[in-house]
């Protein structure tokens, strides 16, 4: 409506998150905790965009509500050491715990000039620090290995992003009319470990290659990625990464007529 777009996207999400604790006394247990996830999930969306001669202007939000999770959870107990059968024990459903997604947010803007430089920025946030979400806990006590739930330390989970492409000529030879491209990110995590979580950087760079086809693409893109425990560097990591995509858009199944 006069640029105006609004969305809604609804899925069903399911899976299982793992988490193993080794304890090592007179004997070597592992306790693992399961968290099974079973539920749906919503995300609307807003779009906004204005054009004016050769500028284009847009602005997107998105938005997913907290939810409580649906789902069960459970820890199953070895004995490292010795032949006993794993031990199934607190069985828990995650509603009545309030294991929960918290609200997220999006918030984008667009620029394009004459079809041929485009910018954008993107700003999310995902506020872990105000959901509950327990985690089981075990450690020693003289000679007994005790179990209890306690809460797991989040912080708000926020990612910031810039990309800029440029296609010299639209209707140019093959290198005017690759899209180039280049954009970074900076991400801080929201899992803390006392006072540290892992904060995220990358840099990426691609290419739009045309097809004889006018609209269809092949895309390539290379990214480098550093993830660091701050403010003690308890590990570093880099990544390097490459894709390959292509969006195909043509009149796959429109009928040609005679006149």
């Amino acid at each position: 409506l006069d640029g105006l777009s609004l969305g809604v996207n609804v899925a069903y999400q399911f899976g299982t998150i793992v988490n193993d604790t080794y304890i090592i006394s007179t004997s070597q247990s592992l306790f693992e905790q399961v968290v099974q996830v079973r539920d749906w999930d919503v995300t609307l969306g807003l779009q906004y965009a204005y054009q004016m001669n050769k500028h284009r202007f847009g602005v997107g939000f998105t938005y997913s509500p907290k939810k409580d999770f649906h789902g069960k959870s459970w820890a199953i107990k070895y004995d490292v050491s010795g032949d006993s059968k794993p031990d199934t024990i607190n069985e828990i459903r995650l509603r009545p715990e309030g294991y929960a997604r918290p609200n997220a947010f999006a918030f984008g803007l667009n620029y394009v000039y004459n079809r041929s430089l485009m910018v954008e920025a993107d700003f999310a946030l995902q506020q872990w620090g105000k959901v509950n979400f327990p985690g089981i806990s075990y450690h020693n006590k003289g000679s007994q290995v005790v179990e209890h739930l306690y809460q797991a330390n989040f912080a708000d989970r926020y990612k910031a992003g810039v990309g800029v492409q440029y296609i010299p000529r639209e209707r140019g030879s093959f290198l005017q009319r690759i899209a180039y491209r280049l954009g970074g990110s900076y991400t801080r995590d929201y899992i803390m470990v006392g006072d540290n979580n892992v904060r995220e950087y990358t840099l990426g760079c691609g290419f739009g290659l045309p097809t004889m086809a006018q609209k269809t693409m092949i895309n390539i893109g290379f990214e480098w990625k550093h993830r660091q425990a701050y403010p003690a560097s308890l590990v570093s990591e880099n990544y390097y990464s490459i894709t390959l995509s292509i969006n195909y858009k043509e009149m796959a199944f429109w009928k040609d007529k005679i006149r």
